[in-house]
């Protein structure tokens, strides 16, 4: 997947500078935002897409240690923002691109996600439950953990899950590491080339 570049916009001051890109990948917006800050601690670099109801919503970022080591110190004289956050920004971009290439559950048709809710029903509650999930308990499940993902598999299942963080490599498929509290082991070899192991 490729990407087409809208814009792009830097600015430097005393205390920083920054790069940030906004490009079309896919039929998606997405904008990235690379700051590199005096206090290191204010740095950051992050790919934002616009949603459907035009606002800006987090897609994916980079730890500071994946690329504010490569960059100078903004009181350096004639910083370029563009030559020191350019490549911070690539990677960046093609991260976005994996993630948008492959979103969890896009491939879902509305029979098969039905089919896959009832079949967690059933080993849930059995063949004969029944339950009532309330505006509260919906509520307090979006405001808690991680994100609740639908990603379907090579083999055919379906994982349902909430117990990933948003960088692991389990979700965006090239991530960096398994998440903090991994339940599932991922990669094979520490292979962070994409494949996910059911």
């Amino acid at each position: 997947m490729s990407h087409t570049i809208i814009v792009e916009t830097c600015r430097s001051t005393w205390d920083f500078y920054e790069y940030q890109r906004i490009a079309r990948i896919a039929d998606r917006t997405v904008r990235l935002r690379i700051h590199r800050h005096l206090d290191t601690s204010q740095s950051y670099a992050i790919a934002e897409m616009l949603t459907d109801n035009v606002t800006w919503t987090h897609l994916t970022d980079d730890a500071q240690e994946n690329w504010l080591t490569d960059t100078r110190h903004p009181r350096t004289s004639r910083i370029s923002p563009t030559n020191e956050l350019g490549d911070a920004a690539d990677r960046l971009v093609h991260r976005a691109e994996a993630i948008l290439s492959h979103p969890p559950g896009v491939n879902l048709s509305i029979t098969e996600l039905v089919a896959t809710l009832h079949a967690l029903f059933a080993t849930t509650y059995g063949y004969t439950g029944e339950t009532t999930i309330e505006p509260d308990d919906i509520a307090w499940a979006q405001s808690h953990g991680h994100p609740f993902l639908i990603i379907p598999q090579t083999n055919g299942s379906i994982t349902l899950t909430t117990a990933h963080e948003k960088q692991c490599a389990f979700i965006t498929s090239f991530g960096r590491d398994e998440c903090s509290d991994c339940p599932t082991p991922l990669l094979n070899n520490g292979d962070t080339g994409g494949s996910h192991v059911p």
